[in-house]
């Protein structure tokens, strides 16, 4: 009879030290979760009484990553253990690598088989965090104008809602290791105004799991005067803002203090 077992550790990237997992085959073995370590994991399988064990080791992913583990005898690929013989092989976990463990058990007195596979896997501690809010601009450098009637005579002067800072809404995304208390990683992000596309870049820090300030530099569209006018121009007729200003885009810094939408703001991680 060939059964298939699956088990699943999911070893999160920690502190790098040094532990021992245990496969205890005298044990029952249904599905088994454990919590490791990053770093070198050495992986042992301890046998049953009666039974012989043939292991197989895969390296599922192509990540980094280094396996010690000795010359196979038996089966092609595999290592063949029993009696009170323990194998024991190093592994050297980075962020999400995975293992396969292929384990034929042979049962000596009736020559029956089984299948057994463990799992073994790592997760990665950094995650995208997406936050919504407002961005401020600064040395935005907006001087506008306007064509004013004085007396009969038009002639374009300065509007006077000059402005060096400009909030744009904005959605931004962060790559960093949210487990920690203050996490530290780039940001990018786009405002919401689809007339004035804003571009965002730059680096976040992460304060209580739930709120993130972020700063760096913006490329935003501006207003300015349309090249073929000058301050103080005269006009035969009042021209409308459109007609006096042309768009262009600018570099200046920014700094936000957004909210994480995939997470409670009044509840720790």
């Amino acid at each position: 009879m060939k059964t298939t077992i699956t088990s699943i550790f999911l070893l999160f990237t920690c502190f790098v030290v040094a532990q021992d997992i245990v496969i205890d085959f005298s044990q029952p073995i249904l599905v088994q979760e454990q919590l490791v370590s990053r770093g070198e994991q050495t992986i042992q399988f301890k046998p049953e009484g009666g039974f012989t064990y043939a292991i197989k080791m895969t390296k599922e992913t192509n990540l980094l990553g280094s396996l010690s583990i000795p010359d196979p005898s038996g089966a092609a690929g595999f290592v063949t253990v029993g009696g009170n013989s323990v194998y024991q092989t190093t592994l050297k976990f980075k962020d999400n690598t995975k293992y396969s463990f292929e384990v034929l058990v042979t049962d000596t007195s009736d020559g029956s088989t089984e299948t057994l596979e463990f799992i073994l896997m790592s997760q990665s501690d950094f995650s995208w965090a997406t936050t919504i809010g407002f961005n401020a601009i600064f040395l935005s450098n907006n001087t506008l104008y306007r064509s004013l009637d004085s007396d009969g005579t038009i002639s374009i002067v300065e509007d006077g809602g000059q402005k060096t800072m400009d909030l744009v809404p904005s959605v931004m995304f962060t790559y960093a290791k949210f487990g920690n208390d203050f996490a530290f990683g780039p940001t990018a992000g786009l405002g919401f105004d689809l007339d004035n596309i804003s571009v965002f870049g730059g680096a976040s820090l992460g304060i209580g799991q739930n709120f993130i300030l972020t700063a760096g530099l913006a490329l935003h569209k501006q207003d300015k005067l349309d090249a073929q006018f000058v301050p103080g121009q005269t006009l035969d007729n009042t021209l409308s803002f459109d007609d006096l200003h042309e768009g262009y885009y600018r570099i200046n810094p920014f700094i936000s203090l957004a909210l994480r939408l995939d997470k409670n703001p009044f509840k720790s991680q």
